[in-house]
């Protein structure tokens, strides 16, 4: 893409080459899929006539700050993604406090990778939880939040 619109910018009475229209066909489609991933600013031009200003200016310009930007987005979403949380040691004696630290580190967890989600699918993203208790330590730690919670 970047040699034709050089040419377009070098010569003002060139017309535009055949080529662009693959091009931009194909730009368009990659643009759309990125808008559903919560990049709207990649949303293509509603218009489909292949003129000079889109093909020489528009195009080559826009793709490297998408690119950017989705490389940043996807930067600070691995940030978060990658965090470790080490489990507190020694755990409190009593299962309710075990259960509420443990409980704890559940919640960074969610609270980091909801944060990954929002900044990969845009705020607007509501993320449910499926809570199912695969081991002994997660029933009691559900048990002790819903006694917490009939105490409040």
């Amino acid at each position: 893409m970047q040699p034709l619109a050089d040419a377009l910018e070098q010569d003002p009475e060139l017309a535009v080459q055949p080529g662009w229209a693959g091009l931009i066909s194909q730009v368009r489609d990659v643009l759309r899929a990125i808008v559903l991933f919560g990049v709207p600013e990649a949303m293509p031009s509603s218009g489909l006539e292949i003129s000079r200003a889109r093909s020489s200016r528009a195009m080559p310009r826009r793709l490297p700050r998408l690119q950017l930007g989705v490389a940043n987005k996807l930067a600070q979403s691995r940030k978060l993604l990658d965090l470790t949380f080490p489990a507190p040691s020694p755990l409190p004696p009593d299962p309710v406090d075990a259960a509420r630290a443990a409980g704890a580190l559940v919640k960074a967890r969610l609270d980091a990778y909801t944060e990954a989600a929002r900044i990969l699918l845009g705020n607007e993203i509501v993320i449910l939880p499926a809570i199912r208790p695969r081991i002994p330590e997660g029933v009691t730690e559900l048990a002790a939040a819903v006694g917490h919670a009939g105490r409040e």
